[in-house]
């Protein structure tokens, strides 16, 4: 047995052997970040075809500093301006290269780098990468993050943190922004599961507590969850996007998005922007009647259940023919049953998914 068949043989002893899921039409689908169920939403594909094909390139062939940067990326990017209210965007590859080129090009020297204990897996590979000081702080703890401020003494501070947690569900507090704003750090917000989910227009973090960026607030958000499409965008200041396009690897080495994706990108935000009202009515029902059946009250669609018993629940599913996320350490401490209360299914396979669990646990 060679080392890596070892290595796996290892994984498949603790119950971690991960494999590629393959998502069958028919299934129910309660597992994806497809939040506003837009996967299947022919008529903004079919505007995003017409979009490219009116433009006449198809695909992006250089990166964005070469000559891949298309009329698919400029309306992107205006339509995100508008929205947000940053001054100036940036769209990459993914948000895996997004948090990349933030923590790897950013900080410096003399930096100090505080990143949420629980941020995505792209930040936390990317510490390495960079050549400031790095620390973890408590999840969602401002006390612990303003003692890490106040005891300081690095040029510049960037703090990262998630509007909302995938693999918990909550909400970034408005406590840290605040004393992100009174240290005068660098506030990074990973928004890759907030726009489309949180806030009175599905705005994320900023609508959500009716707060203005600040010249040292940075939005980052991917276009693969409620968007349903993909890449990523970098919001922030024109100096800081600049400073991105001419320091930051993983932009000035990667080939553009694909002008399918941008394209289906803004046509996606724009029906999220013009349906935002009943959007959000939609997916409050959801929520009240994942509160009703688990007697727990939930502020996102993302509905984690701790149990020892989530293997056999996740079994039990797929028998039914439905598709939750099975969760296992050291992603989460507790195997866990990952459910995402979807727009894309309807409400009666909802009512009997979360039965099932119910039973279960």
């Amino acid at each position: 047995m060679n080392e890596f068949e070892a290595s796996l043989a290892a994984l498949q002893k603790k119950g971690r052997l991960r494999t590629k899921r393959f998502l069958f039409f028919s299934a129910i689908d309660f597992a994806s970040n497809d939040y506003l169920g837009f996967k299947k939403d022919r008529a903004t594909f079919d505007k995003a075809c017409s979009s490219v094909l009116k433009d006449g390139f198809f695909a992006p062939s250089a990166s964005q500093l070469v000559y891949g940067y298309q009329s698919a990326h400029k309306k992107l990017e205006k339509t995100l301006l508008k929205l947000h209210g940053f001054e100036d965007a940036l769209i990459v590859g993914s948000g895996f290269l997004a948090n990349t080129a933030l923590v790897s090009a950013l900080p410096g020297h003399g930096d100090l780098v505080l990143m949420d204990e629980e941020y995505h897996a792209s930040g936390i590979a990317a510490l390495p990468l960079s050549k400031a000081k790095s620390e973890l702080f408590l999840h969602n703890d401002t006390a612990d993050l303003e003692e890490k401020l106040k005891n300081s003494d690095a040029k510049r501070v960037f703090i990262f943190v998630e509007s909302v947690y995938s693999m918990i569900g909550d909400i970034l507090p408005q406590e840290i922004i605040d004393v992100a704003d009174k240290y005068g750090a660098y506030l990074v917000i990973d928004e890759a599961h907030g726009y489309g989910v949180i806030g009175a227009n599905l705005g994320g973090i900023y609508d959500h507590y009716g707060i203005t960026p600040q010249p040292r607030h940075i939005k980052m958000g991917t276009l693969s969850k409620a968007v349903a499409s993909y890449g990523a965008y970098i919001l922030a200041s024109k100096e800081l996007i600049s400073f991105l396009i001419n320091r930051a690897k993983p932009v000035i080495y990667s080939t553009a998005l694909s002008p399918i994706d941008a394209a289906l990108a803004n046509e996606r935000i724009k029906k999220i922007s013009k349906n935002s009202f009943s959007l959000r009515k939609r997916l409050d029902e959801r929520l009240e009647v994942c509160e009703e059946i688990l007697g727990k009250k939930f502020f996102t669609p993302i509905i984690m259940c701790e149990t020892g018993n989530a293997e056999n629940i996740h079994k039990k599913l797929l028998k039914s023919n439905i598709i939750t996320g099975y969760i296992r350490p050291p992603t989460v401490k507790t195997p866990s049953i990952r459910l995402i209360a979807r727009l894309g299914e309807k409400e009666k396979e909802l009512i009997k998914t979360l039965k099932i669990i119910k039973s279960e646990i």
